[in-house]
């Protein structure tokens, strides 16, 4: 996921994606903003 997040161009969402890996439940999280990104 951490390698993943440093290829993504839209720094917006590179940074939302850099701070749902913070800590505990970190794979729920990252999911849930890619979820959100692409229902956008």
């Amino acid at each position: 996921m951490e390698g993943l997040t440093g290829t993504v161009g839209d720094a917006r969402l590179r940074d939302r994606l850099e701070v749902a890996l913070d800590g505990r439940g970190a794979f729920r999280r990252f999911k849930n903003v890619l979820l959100d990104d692409l229902a956008r």
